[in-house]
């Protein structure tokens, strides 16, 4: 393979993990969407993506 084909190779798997990495925070974010709706639903407090609490009201 040609010096050109390497770095055309390098290039394209950096692309691909730069995608799989915002793939998994795009999870990281939906999935604490959910947990934030089920909270709301309870009225109780959930852990936020920090680890700390954070207090979620419940809708009058």
């Amino acid at each position: 393979m040609s010096l050109e084909g390497v770095a055309l190779a390098s290039t394209i798997l950096q692309g691909r993990q730069q995608i799989s990495i915002a793939a998994v925070k795009q999870t990281a974010k939906a999935q604490q969407a959910i947990v934030n709706m089920i909270a709301q639903t309870a009225g109780t407090q959930a852990p936020n993506a920090s680890g700390r609490g954070s207090t979620v009201n419940v809708l009058a």
